[in-house]
């Protein structure tokens, strides 16, 4: 607020406004329910309460309501969760939650002086879905409360955490992400209102960093996301596996984990479809409809496994069968790097860099059957390999993945002998090598399709496309299957980095 008449002002509002809410109420207009809720109200804080008689049920409220705002600790929220008691999910208990979360954000509010009324206007235009982004960089893991409906209730919980030491707090974290959720004039006060937080709390580097996390999802505006799947072999049976799953958005540092399962090794394709329809379900329910978003989906499998017919798999979609390829670029991911040692991680690394770090036409493809065995340690430029065809158990090609992998390769590509066409044709030659190198995924999906479109038989039109091993060595595996380790809900959730543990990074000799 801008001076003290106003925040008092305000907290006066805050309070008329609790009181109106309940005098409105017919559900709680009897003198029974009114009892009632003192005995809720009673037990939340453990004292005994005494209310005199009021011939005007206003007045009954307005003692309550004052006495719980100014002379009872945590009477505030003690309230609210009274009358959630009685009214579980109602209207009325979303809308004394709303007033719950201003009054401990009330702090925020008078820092922010006029500016908290301009965001009020601006953020209740934004749905709690378009906020999601924003609410995610500032409170993960938490995810949204049932009673946030728009951006600015989203900001308003977020306004009234209590922040970590030595931390960016969540209003600014959250503002932070809301560039393209308010309008020009009111994201210069905004940027203006940050620099003034952190430097009063001596955490301008903090901001800094931030902003640089952030610069690359807010320069694309597109939404991008990785859904993880890791089959992981676990169980009697040489079989028997056990399937994780993560999803990522780019710029965030959340990760949600879904449910886990079982999976044996001829229901990969039928647990893998099951699971992009749990994950479209919460993309579904964080971006809007019409929104431009690329979808990455990573399958890690053992090398046994690498060479199942992926770009063939599909799933049931309003009653049709539809390839995954058509909906995801899909790539595949080693699980058994993992187990491998730090000299072998070291080099996966370097390689790596050497990769992602290439400018357009820079890339340095050969074909896996025109290298020696030492061809690769001895020609460390060299970062993306093509085999001689799929690695299926025993083969030449799966020799080839393996000697390549090992010398630290992180991008493989094969085509299936049924295409016709030899291990590397111009096309695919001009997929790897031209474009950045992180868009490879997203481009050779594009190939994939202008082959399967320009196939003469529709059912074995998947035999013609290319699969791609893309071990991203930033974003490494997560060992022993974090995803089964962490403590997770069974319909899946947000969790914070920190719970989804990843190998140590190697230092570059």
């Amino acid at each position: 607020m801008a001076n003290g008449d106003a925040s008092r002002a305000y907290r006066e509002t805050l309070i008329m406004a609790v009181v109106d809410m309940l005098e409105r109420e017919p559900d709680l207009r009897s003198v029974e329910v009114r009892m009632l809720l003192v005995g809720r109200l009673e037990r939340r804080v453990g004292w005994r309460l005494r209310l005199p008689e009021y011939h005007v049920d206003r007045d009954w409220y307005l003692r309550l309501v004052q006495g719980c705002f100014d002379d009872l600790p945590g009477g505030v929220s003690a309230l609210v969760d009274a009358v959630g008691d009685l009214r579980p999910d109602s209207p009325l208990a979303d809308r004394l939650c709303r007033l719950r979360d201003e009054w401990d954000a009330i702090d925020v509010a008078e820092d922010l002086g006029t500016l908290w009324e301009v965001l009020r206007d601006e953020l209740t235009a934004v749905t709690a879905r378009r906020g999601t982004w924003a609410f995610h960089e500032a409170c993960s893991p938490s995810r949204t409360p049932r009673h946030c409906a728009t951006a600015w209730h989203q900001f308003v919980w977020a306004a009234s955490r209590v922040p970590a030491p030595g931390e960016l707090t969540p209003p600014v974290r959250f503002l932070l992400r809301c560039q393209d959720l308010l309008t020009p004039g009111t994201w210069v006060r905004v940027e203006a209102w940050l620099y003034r937080q952190v430097h009063r709390s001596d955490l301008s580097a903090q901001l800094h960093s931030a902003r640089l996390a952030l610069a690359p999802a807010l320069a694309r505006r597109r939404h991008a996301c990785v859904i993880t799947l890791q089959l992981e072999p676990m169980g009697p049976g040489p079989d028997d596996h056990h399937a994780s799953w993560t999803l990522r958005w780019t710029g965030s540092a959340a990760a949600w984990l879904g449910p886990a399962r079982q999976a044996g090794t001829e229901r990969f394709e039928e647990v893998t479809a099951a699971i992009l329809d749990e994950a479209e379900a919460v993309v579904a329910a964080e971006i809007p409809v019409g929104e431009p978003i690329d979808l990455l989906v990573e399958l890690t499998l053992p090398t046994q496994h690498l060479a199942l017919p992926v770009c063939g798999w599909a799933r049931e979609v309003d009653g049709s069968r539809r390839l995954l390829l058509q909906d995801y670029a899909i790539v595949l991911r080693s699980l058994d790097r993992l187990q491998w040692s730090d000299l072998a991680r070291r080099r996966w690394q370097q390689r790596w860099a050497a990769y992602s770090e290439a400018a357009p036409g820079d890339v340095v493809v050969v074909e896996a059957a025109r290298i020696g065995p030492f061809g690769l340690d001895a020609q460390r430029g060299i970062t993306v390999v093509v085999l001689s065809g799929p690695p299926t158990p025993g083969s030449v090609a799966q020799r080839q993945l393996v000697d390549a992998l090992r010398a630290g390769v992180a991008v493989a590509a094969w085509q299936r002998p049924e295409s016709g066409r030899a291990a590397i044709d111009a096309d695919l030659h001009h997929v790897l090598v031209h474009g950045e190198p992180r868009d490879l995924p997203h481009r050779l999906r594009a190939e994939n399709l202008t082959r399967l479109d320009q196939s003469a038989d529709p059912l074995g039109a998947h035999l013609h496309a290319v699969t791609l091993l893309y071990d991203d060595a930033d974003r490494p595996p997560t060992a022993g299957g974090a995803a089964r380790r962490t403590e997770r809900p069974p319909a899946g959730g947000w969790v914070s980095p920190a719970a989804v543990t990843r190998p140590a990074p190697v230092a570059a000799s």
